[in-house]
């Protein structure tokens, strides 16, 4: 039980660390292009690191689960970037022990 609670926890964090990513998107850029100057080009910096911040959070607190040979596997920090996410289907992963490549369901590494 206490490990369904921590993958809980992981995904709030997660889901609230978007949510101000996109806060700072929606109402950054308005004030940046406002205040002008250096403001948008440091707003951008801020967002990508930003998102590179989440994305490291979330490749370190989740594991996927292959739907072929039910084993776990974590992913890189630059996999997890890069791959195809589509919510509830899961991540679009190759599979590094039967190969297989489709929709991987995500779960936390110790369960």
């Amino acid at each position: 039980m206490a490990k369904k609670a921590k993958n809980r926890k992981s995904d709030s964090v997660t889901m609230l660390a978007v949510a101000g990513y996109v806060l700072l998107l929606v109402f950054g850029f308005p004030a940046a292009e406002k205040a002008g100057d250096f403001y948008p080009a440091l707003l951008v910096l801020t967002g990508i690191a930003a998102l590179f911040a989440i994305v490291h959070y979330h490749s370190r607190v989740n594991a996927y689960v292959c739907p072929q040979c039910r084993r776990k596997f974590k992913v890189s920090f630059l996999t997890d970037l890069l791959s195809l996410n589509g919510g509830k289907q899961g991540k679009r992963l190759v599979c590094p022990h039967c190969g297989f490549k489709g929709w991987m369901q995500e779960t936390g590494p110790e369960e």
